[in-house]
């Protein structure tokens, strides 16, 4: 059976259309996806383009264990475990549990079409530096997304206006 978070991402894609373009944090700019039996294919990941389903059930539980929120975490010029990309982050979580990445490895950056799909299909909310659950999301009362997490040791810089690299 399928989890209720894939369910609801592949019900947005039946309603927008497959491939579907998901906006950004900042709404203006966009990026294509595409979703096939073993997850969804995004264009703003040059040499990764594939996001297994598990990745977005996965964040969505990392969130709830979380009380509802989490830094996103920031990949660019970092390595698992930097105070930017701890396995609290979603990124650093993510490298973790799904890439099987270890402590002091390079980690490939997918939060932003991970964020973004999730806000999309209207499970979490994608703000600048968190991701936080939308109610009913797995019996979890949302926590006020507006209420900052603490910054992380050096700023985290905002990519959600660029398309993405490695």
């Amino acid at each position: 059976m399928e989890d209720s978070v894939v369910a609801q991402i592949k019900n947005q894609f039946d309603k927008k259309g497959n491939p579907a373009k998901i906006p950004l944090m900042n709404g203006k700019q966009f990026f294509d996806a595409r979703a096939e039996k073993d997850g969804i294919y995004v264009d703003n990941l040059k040499s990764q383009p594939f996001l297994p389903w598990e990745i977005f059930s996965e964040t969505a539980d990392f969130l709830q264990k979380n009380g509802g929120k989490a830094k996103k975490g920031n990949a660019t010029g970092s390595r698992l475990g930097d105070p930017n990309l701890d396995l609290n982050t979603v990124e650093g979580h993510i490298a973790s549990e799904i890439y099987g990445c270890r402590t002091g490895e390079i980690v490939y950056k997918r939060v932003t079409p991970i964020a973004s799909i999730l806000a999309w299909a209207g499970i979490c909310e994608n703000t600048r530096g968190q991701i936080c659950l939308l109610s009913g999301w797995k019996d979890l009362q949302a926590p006020e997304c507006e209420e900052k997490l603490p910054e992380a040791a050096s700023s985290e810089i905002d990519i959600s206006s660029t398309q993405l690299s490695e």
